[in-house]
């Protein structure tokens, strides 16, 4: 079982958001600490060995635990309380279970809400990410007729959100929390690969960028992969290419969302 602390709670939420490729499949309990005489450890134990094998990922915090784990019968709420009344915590623990379909990760990002720092940017980004059930593209180019063409092939597969002003990214990407973005390269304002690389450090490492510019030096390829972009596409925009490099990103949903 691979545990997280509130020290990597934004690697924790990264694993939930990556988990809505296939949410139907996944189910989490929350477990609250409601007596003192409690083992935090012993409790700890008890989730290792009944979600052995159930590809199960926590979250420990001071009083609660959060267990993301497949949804198998065998991990019915019943025997989990079952359970705990034979371990001698029934009563002293609270437990919940919620699929992750439908409200279940909006009833999971209220109860961790709590432990997140949210005026650090990763964690702010890595929570709005997590929370939101559809997928969210944001498009930078200074060029209206790409964003326009952009726009129209990738508007049935989530939600875009498009911008032509470089010095509006950060506040959007904050705001959005983004799945994908696309950044244009060689902007008339700002260079993308600069934008990159300063998106990359301070709000959000684990972003997922593809780059979009009609060159293809080689030397300008290597620097964008340096500073950690996702892929490339070049210009013109090929309708199969933007979707091939859409599906990349680990944390969208193929299909149309509600």
């Amino acid at each position: 079982m691979i545990k997280y602390t509130k020290d990597n709670i934004i690697d924790f939420m990264h694993m939930v958001a990556e988990k809505k490729k296939s949410k139907d499949k996944w189910q989490y309990f929350h477990f609250v600490i409601e007596d003192a005489a409690v083992n935090k450890d012993e409790l700890i134990q008890f989730i290792e060995f009944h979600f052995n094998n159930m590809s199960a990922e926590t979250l420990i915090t001071d009083q609660e635990i959060f267990t993301f784990a497949l949804n198998k019968d065998s991990l019915a709420l019943s025997k989990v309380e079952t359970a705990l009344s034979q371990n001698d915590m029934n009563g002293k623990v609270r437990v919940t279970n919620r699929s992750a379909q439908g409200s279940g990760l909006e009833n999971l990002a209220l109860a961790i809400e709590k432990h997140v720092d949210m005026s650090d940017f990763p964690a702010a980004v890595a929570f709005r990410r997590m929370r939101r059930p559809t997928n969210l593209v944001v498009i930078l180019d200074d060029d209206m007729i790409v964003l326009k063409q952009m726009e129209k092939i990738l508007a049935p597969l989530g939600n875009v959100i498009t911008l032509q002003q470089p010095e509006k990214l950060f506040e959007t990407y904050l705001q959005y929390a983004p799945d994908l973005l696309f950044l244009d390269i060689h902007l008339q304002t700002s260079q993308g690969n600069k934008l990159l690389k300063s998106l990359k450090q301070r709000v959000d490492p684990k972003a997922h960028v593809i780059m979009i510019s009609s060159d293809t030096n080689s030397d300008m390829i290597m620097d964008i992969k340096k500073h950690g972009a996702n892929g490339f596409i070049v210009k013109p925009i090929e309708k199969m290419r933007v979707y091939k490099s859409f599906m990349t990103s680990p944390t969208v949903r193929s299909g149309q969302q509600a």
